[in-house]
């Protein structure tokens, strides 16, 4: 690559970082500001599980067919569409009359998100040489994060200085001016154009999560002494289990299921659902704890979650540079390793009742260990990936990793609220603060018990993360898995 397309490189980073921080401050900005939007609309308990797990599932259901339908029609193309979905859809959240209302608006955002999100490392990765491409992914990784955990740094000043309104109207206008320099600077890479498009797998794949989070949200809410969350669940690994059937027999799957016998590629993409599982919920526990059994506003949660992010620069930006240096494995697994520890801090102190400073180490050790294992992860699996396959396999990295984040704050909201009465819940979910001293010990009991399934999980993401890798990451000559050529690893 040229110096001259080099340098054109970083303008396109700089264009796709505004939406990928639209895209995650959406996302995470309601876990501290969820008590006041469901007082807003005086929602339902069901209602407001919704309101946080609409966007995140449409998103991981799309992600993957977003992917797909960009190796096909060209990366560009959905690009800005995607954008230019998330802009309506933002502004619609911020002008929603009724529960109904933002969530068909949050939905709307999280089509435009996944389209956004599964092309994104992939345009990198077709505009950064080889030599470039670990620093770029790292800032990418490390603008992700960032915009994960400024969400409710923002949400928590809107709600103290503004409306949480706010948060979703400027997010239009952010995006219209990002989709225009977008237009301009994304390259138009063609699609392949010729194969067919896996319409069923990705009903199957949405029906799945769709039934998960129906159970996971309809039990967390009215207790789990009905059958219907239960049958509601079966039902979702039913349909997951059909769906991974039929992408090993259709001729043109959603999924490139020969992507996973790449080897340790499968285990990579193992570890990303597991390290979002044990992350993501982690300030949403904190937060509702802070301020249902501690009187905590949500700028105080902000001033506190503040930190994270910036651990999280910081770490990306270190863990970009060591890649090519030290082993990704041995990266990832340290990552991992700190996110447990930031977890399993947080359950001693609100079991001996610390909270003046270890909350803090909590989550400084948070976003270091997501800055240390997003970068190496993500560049190894884009590495072993071949070019005309990036699409996709960035869809099923994003997909893993969103998983995770669907799956974890269904489970942490279901766990939490398990030990409550049904009063109890539902103050909880509207966020009718602070909880009577009975229920708010009841509360911690649930928090605590969430924050140690989420140890376990960050246990898993550590052996997953683990493993002989070498120091390099360049492309690896292409080999011939089942009928497709997969890049073989080093």
């Amino acid at each position: 690559m040229s110096a001259r397309a080099e340098r054109g490189s970083w303008p396109v980073l700089a264009a796709t970082s505004v939406n990928v921080v639209l895209v995650f401050v959406s996302a995470t900005a309601l876990t501290v500001l969820l008590p006041q939007v469901s007082r807003s609309f005086a929602a339902t308990p069901t209602q407001t599980t919704w309101f946080i797990l609409s966007y995140q599932l449409v998103m991981t259901a799309l992600i993957i067919v977003f992917g797909r339908l960009s190796d096909l029609l060209g990366r560009k193309r959905i690009y800005v569409l995607g954008v230019t979905i998330f802009m309506v859809g933002a502004l619609g959240a911020g002008l929603s009359t009724s529960p109904a209302l933002f969530i068909c608006a949050r939905l709307v955002q999280g089509v435009g998100a996944a389209a956004i999100i599964t092309n994104t490392t992939a345009i990198l990765t077709d505009v950064f040489p080889a030599e470039r491409l670990p620093v770029a992914l790292g800032t990418n990784a490390a603008v992700a994060a960032f915009g994960q955990a400024l969400g409710p740094v923002v949400g928590g000043f809107a709600g103290e200085f503004s409306d949480w309104r706010v948060i979703f109207l400027i997010s239009g206008p952010l995006a219209l001016v990002s989709l225009l320099v977008s237009w301009r600077l994304v390259p138009g890479r063609a699609g392949t154009g010729r194969e067919r498009f896996d319409g069923v797998g990705a009903l199957g794949l949405a029906a799945s999560l769709s039934l998960f989070v129906a159970g996971m949200s309809l039990g967390s809410g009215s207790g789990w002494s009905d059958p219907w969350p239960v049958l509601l669940l079966v039902g979702s690994v039913v349909l997951m289990a059909l769906f991974l059937w039929s992408q090993s027999v259709v001729s043109a799957p959603l999924v490139d299921l020969t992507l996973f016998r790449v080897p340790r590629l499968a285990r990579r993409y193992a570890a990303v659902f597991a390290i979002g599982f044990s992350h993501y919920a982690v300030i949403l526990l904190l937060s509702n704890y802070l301020q249902a059994t501690q009187g905590a506003s949500p700028f105080e949660v902000a001033t506190m979650v503040i930190v994270s992010p910036c651990m999280t620069m910081i770490a990306a930006q270190l863990a970009g540079r060591l890649v090519g240096r030290v082993p990704v494995a041995r990266l990832a697994g340290a990552g991992a390793v700190m996110i447990t520890l930031a977890s399993a801090t947080l359950v001693v102190a609100i079991h001996t009742g610390e909270l003046a400073v270890t909350p803090y180490v909590s989550l400084a050790m948070l976003g270091l260990g997501i800055g240390t294992f997003m970068t190496p992860n993500t560049s190894a699996i884009m590495a072993i990936t071949p070019i005309n396959r990036r699409g996709v396999s960035n869809g099923i990295r994003s997909t893993m990793l969103n998983a995770g984040y669907l799956v974890t704050t269904a489970v942490a909201l279901a766990v939490s609220a398990a030990p409550l009465s049904g009063y109890a819940r539902h103050a909880v979910y509207s966020g009718s603060y602070p909880l009577a001293s009975t229920d708010a010990a009841d509360f911690t009991v649930g928090v605590q018990l969430a924050l140690a399934v989420l140890v376990v999980s960050g246990l898993l993401s550590a052996v997953l993360s683990g493993g002989r890798t070498s120091t390099a990451l360049a492309p690896a000559p292409a080999t011939v898995v089942g009928s497709q050529k997969v890049a073989s690893t080093t």
